[in-house]
């Protein structure tokens, strides 16, 4: 009876939103935090570790199943996610998710699994009113093959998430597609990458103003440029063009390595470019052994 009283106690706990987020294990704490940061490959392996974990409490437990459920489904591979969220759901019949926490189209995949878990349920029954000796033998056979739900319908204009992220995120620049999709490491190798050019070019901009003399002087467009060493001032101008030129390749890359990992049918190659006439340059991004390669 205590037995069974304490698990309903835990079980009633978990389902309230504010115990659902307060796992008291530090490293689900953790999981949890890299789910919310969009570092869906991290949380998923570091929460694979955690759900059979020994010693772990059955509150840590559950909420290491539900965000590895929601990290397979943040990666693409929503077959895990319906795995993980059937072994949740026949393990934990009375849980919810918070439809506060996850994207709907998660919450819509965890109720398809308590639906098949309720099947299973039902079709395992045995009626008590039946006397068993007149029960006809029990032949195993298969359970026919189950077809897969049609995911939701859209609305004219409206997209799939992967839609939205291939058309919002995937074309920004400063690593807006790499930090979509959860890689972070790509994502501040191009914030970086560019911010750090665009720097170099305005400071290079700002130096060549100081080097104005009279009687055009700093930040006069209205009269030629007159200075005192006119190689120095030369350089300091190639350097802002080659950075600034330097910047938007860096750019135009990103955003190409992005929307050949958005998900999807990868494409052959993307094609971007930036200017027009005879001073265009065209830059190719495509898939490669190594990753990607580019090419102008």
């Amino acid at each position: 009876m205590r037995k069974t009283v304490a698990t309903l106690w835990v079980i009633s706990a978990l389902l309230c939103p504010g115990a659902a987020l307060a796992g008291r294990d530090q490293r689900v704490l953790k999981a949890i935090d890299l789910f919310d940061r969009a570092e869906f490959t991290r949380a998923k392996d570091l929460l694979a570790t955690l759900v059979d974990a020994p010693g772990l409490s059955e509150e840590d437990r559950l909420q290491s199943r539900i965000y590895l459920a929601a990290s397979y489904y943040g990666l693409g591979d929503r077959a895990s996610a319906k795995a993980q969220f059937l072994a949740l759901v026949r393990r934990y019949p009375r849980v919810e998710l918070d439809p506060g926490l996850f994207l709907p189209e998660v919450v819509d995949l965890f109720h398809q699994a308590r639906i098949e878990v309720a099947k299973e349920a039902s079709a395992t029954q045995v009626q008590p009113d039946q006397p068993i000796q007149s029960q006809p033998p029990v032949v195993s056979t298969p359970p026919p093959p189950v077809t897969p739900a049609a995911p939701p319908s859209t609305r004219p204009g409206s997209a799939t998430p992967a839609a939205r992220g291939l058309t919002v995120a995937t074309f920004l620049p400063f690593g807006a597609g790499q930090f979509a999709r959860g890689d972070a490491t790509a994502g501040h190798f191009f914030l970086w990458s560019e911010v750090g050019t665009l720097a170099l070019a305005a400071g290079a901009k700002i130096h060549f103003q100081s080097l104005k003399r009279d009687p055009g002087g700093p930040w006069d467009f209205a009269h030629p440029a007159y200075v005192e060493n006119v190689a120095y001032a030369t350089t300091v101008q190639n350097v802002f063009a080659v950075s600034l030129i330097a910047s938007g390749v860096i750019a135009v890359v990103g955003i190409g390595e992005a929307a050949l990992r958005a998900g999807g049918p990868e494409p052959a190659a993307v094609k971007l470019s930036m200017g027009s006439g005879a001073g265009a340059v065209s830059v190719w991004v495509e898939p490669s052994l190594a990753g990607i390669a580019v090419r102008f």
